[in-house]
């Protein structure tokens, strides 16, 4: 397969406590009054829920290179991203990705020659979330998406738009780590 570029995909996972049921949880004010020897106890079920990152394993592959100048060229979009956050508190959330080397049958590229745009497909009506930049390189860690407080709980679907430059033709494949935090 001359000049494609598989990228597999790893997954870390934050992921809450998740109990079969709520567990109960007494909680008195502070400085709550006393009337007549008795004071008023609340109960309350808190379920913890989770923050979970999804995404299609099978390998990603891009079209083979095309020639360009001096450059190959490869240009694509990643499989779907799902984020889905049922926590309590609703705290937000971050997914981000970075990349291994490419490795080739005679070359290693580094990761910086694959530059993504993030998209966000769409999201539940609850949420405010927001594509992280286009970025050249994905060597460090880079923003897919992001929810701030009190704007990530639901379910959200990423992509992002990829584009490769190498200088030589040829297959490739490195793994592409997604998080969510």
């Amino acid at each position: 397969m001359r000049g494609a570029l598989v990228v597999g995909v790893g997954l870390a996972v934050l992921l809450g406590a998740s109990p079969a049921g709520a567990e109960p949880v007494s909680v008195r004010a502070a400085g709550s009054v006393e009337v007549a020897g008795s004071v008023e106890s609340i109960s309350v079920a808190v379920v913890p829920g989770e923050l979970v990152i999804s995404v299609d394993l099978r390998p990603l592959r891009l079209p083979a290179v095309a020639r360009e100048g001096g450059w190959y060229t490869a240009s694509g979009v990643l499989s779907p991203v799902t984020v889905t956050d049922t926590r309590a508190g609703n705290p937000g959330w971050s997914a981000s990705g970075q990349l291994s080397e490419l490795v080739g049958e005679s070359a290693t590229v580094g990761a910086e020659w694959l530059s993504w745009s993030p998209v966000v497909v769409d999201q539940s009506a609850v949420q405010v979330v927001t594509a992280g930049p286009s970025m050249a390189g994905l060597g460090s860690s880079r923003v897919l998406a992001l929810a701030g407080p009190d704007a990530g709980r639901g379910t959200a679907h990423l992509t992002a738009g990829l584009h490769l430059l190498v200088r030589a033709p040829g297959p490739y494949a490195a793994t592409l780590t997604l998080t969510v935090i």
